[in-house]
C-alpha cells in the first residue's frame, strides 16, 4: 500500500496543477469568461484554453464548453478518472456545438495521452491546413488529427467515450495516424492498448487521411514482421485493445479509409454510414486487419470514389482470425463490395452473410492471397447496368499462397453483366443465378 501511494504522489506531482476538489463541474466561457475565476459556475467561468489545460483535473469532474462558442488551439486537460467516476468533456447552454478549432501549430485539435476514463462529448472540432494532400505520408501537413487519444507505453488503459461529435476539415497527411479520430497504442517496450473503447453517434466530414481509425504497433505474431513506415518501431507482442465498439457514426469523404481498425478482439462495428471514401487516395472504406472475434454488422457503405487498388465497401484484411460480417448494404462503391486479403498472416474463419450489394463495380468479391475458411451465404448480389460490368470474383496468388476454401451457398446473384466469376478455390452450392451469357461461368484461369 505504502508503495502504491508513493507512485501516485509522484505521478500527480509531475502534472501540472491539480483541481482543488474532486467531483466538480468547471465552466469555459470564452466571451463571458475570465481564467481568474474559479470556473466552477456558469457566473465565474474560465475563458481560455490555456486554463484547462493546465489544470489536472480528478475523478467525476466536468468540463463543460459553453455552446456556441469557439476557441482555437489544443485541447489537452490533464489527469485521469477511475471506474465509475470519469472526467466528462460536453457542453452547456442552448446554441451550436462549442467549436475547437486545431491551429498549425499544434497537429491535434482535442488531445488526451496516458489517461483513462475519459468520455468526450458534444463538440464541433476542425483542424485544417493550407498544404494540399497527396500520397506522401511525410506530407508537410503532418499526421493531423481531430481527436488523438494516445497510449505511449502506458500498458493497459480504460474507458475511452467519444460521442456526439462533429468533425471535419481534418486535412492529414497520408497515414493511418491521421483523421478524424485516431486511437493510438505505441507499446515497443512496454505492451500497450486500451480497455473499454466507445465511439458512438459521431458526425465526421471531409477529414483526411482516415474517418476513425484504431491502431497499433503491439502487431508481433504468427510471421507478422513488417507495417506501414510511419507506424513507430521496434513493434511490440500483439496485444489487443479489447471491449472496442464503432457504432451509429456517419463518415463522408474520408481522404483514404472511412472506418478502421488494428490489433483488437471482439470489436463490435455496427450501425455506422461510410460515403465517398477514398476521394484522395485508394482503400477500402470499411476494413480491419490483425484483429480477432469481429463484428460488422448493420452498416452503410457507398459510393467509394477511388478503386484502383481496392476501393471496396468492406475489407477483411491481413491477420484476422474470425470475422463475422452481416446485415450490411454495400453499394455503389468502385471496387466492389467484398475484399478478402492474405499476406504472410492468417487471415482466416470468415462468414459473410445477410448482406446487400447493389451496383457495386470493379470486382464483387476479391479474394487476394492465402484466404482460408470463408463462409458467404444468404447474401443478395445484384449487378446492374451502372456497375459497369464488374468481375463476380477475381483471384490472386501471393506469397502467402492461394485462396482455398471458399464456401458460397443460399445465395441470390443477378447480373446484367458477362465478365464471369475465377471460381479457384470456391465451391458453389443451393445459389440461384439470374444474369448474363458469362456471369456464371469460370473465367479462363491463364
Amino acid at each position: 500500500m505504502t508503495l502504491i501511494v508513493s507512485m501516485v504522489c509522484s505521478f500527480f506531482t509531475a502534472l501540472p496543477q491539480a483541481a482543488m476538489a474532486s467531483g466538480t463541474t468547471y465552466y469555459v466561457d470564452r466571451t463571458g469568461g475570465d481564467d481568474r475565476n474559479n470556473g466552477t459556475s456558469q457566473d465565474s467561468a474560465w475563458k481560455t484554453l490555456d486554463k484547462v489545460n493546465a489544470t489536472t483535473f480528478s475523478p467525476g469532474d466536468k468540463i463543460l464548453f459553453k455552446a456556441g462558442e469557439s476557441w482555437n488551439g489544443r485541447l489537452w486537460p490533464k489527469g485521469s478518472g477511475e471506474q465509475g467516476s470519469p472526467i466528462i468533456i460536453d457542453r452547456y447552454g442552448e446554441g451550436s456545438k462549442p467549436l475547437i478549432a486545431g491551429v498549425s501549430s499544434e497537429l491535434e485539435a482535442v488531445f488526451l495521452k496516458n489517461q483513462q476514463y475519459w468520455e468526450i462529448n458534444n463538440l464541433e472540432v476542425t483542424n485544417s491546413s493550407p498544404l494540399p494532400f497527396d500520397r506522401d505520408w511525410e506530407n508537410p501537413r503532418g499526421q493531423r488529427r481531430g481527436v488523438y487519444i494516445l497510449n505511449e507505453e502506458a500498458g493497459l488503459l480504460h474507458h475511452i467515450h467519444i460521442k456526439n461529435l462533429n468533425i471535419h476539415d481534418v486535412d492529414g497527411s497520408y497515414t493511418t495516424r491521421s483523421g478524424g479520430i485516431i486511437v493510438d497504442s505505441v507499446g515497443s517496450t512496454t505492451p500497450s492498448a486500451f480497455d473499454d473503447v466507445l465511439i458512438d453517434g459521431n458526425m465526421l466530414t471531409d477529414v483526411d487521411a482516415y474517418g476513425i481509425y484504431i491502431g497499433s504497433n503491439c502487431i508481433l505474431r504468427n510471421g507478422m514482421g513488417d507495417l506501414w513506415p510511419w507506424v513507430p518501431k521496434p513493434y511490440g507482442p500483439w496485444t489487443p485493445s479489447t471491449r472496442v465498439k464503432i457504432s451509429n457514426n456517419t463518415v463522408l469523404r474520408a481522404a483514404t479509409g472511412g472506418i478502421a481498425w488494428n490489433v483488437t478482439d471482439g470489436a463490435v462495428v455496427e450501425r455506422n454510414t461510410v460515403g465517398q471514401a477514398t476521394y484522395l487516395a485508394t482503400n477500402a472504406s470499411i476494413w480491419w486487419a490483425y484483429s480477432d472475434n469481429n463484428l460488422v454488422q448493420f452498416n452503410e457503405s457507398f459510393a467509394s470514389v477511388n478503386g484502383a487498388e481496392d476501393g471496396h465497401g468492406f475489407d477483411v484484411d491481413a491477420g484476422n482470425i474470425g470475422s463475422l460480417v452481416q446485415y450490411n448494404y454495400s453499394h455503389d462503391n468502385a471496387g466492389g463490395f467484398m475484399l478478402f486479403v492474405n499476406d504472410t498472416y492468417d487471415t482466416i474463419n470468415t462468414v459473410v452473410r445477410y448482406n446487400i450489394s447493389q451496383n457495386d463495380r470493379k470486382s464483387i468479391f476479391r479474394y487476394s492471397g492465402s484466404i482460408d475458411n470463408v463462409y458467404n451465404y444468404n447474401n443478395t448480389v445484384y449487378v446492374g447496368k451502372s456497375s459497369g460490368n464488374p468481375v463476380m470474383s477475381d483471384y490472386f496468388t501471393k506469397a502467402s499462397g492461394a485462396p482455398r476454401n471458399i464456401k458460397n451457398y443460399n445465395n441470390v446473384y443477378y447480373s446484367l453483366g458477362d465478365k464471369g466469376w475465377d471460381l479457384r478455390g470456391q465451391t458453389f452450392d443451393y445459389n440461384a443465378y439470374y444474369g448474363g451469357t458469362r456471369s456464371f461461368r469460370p473465367m479462363p484461369m491463364g
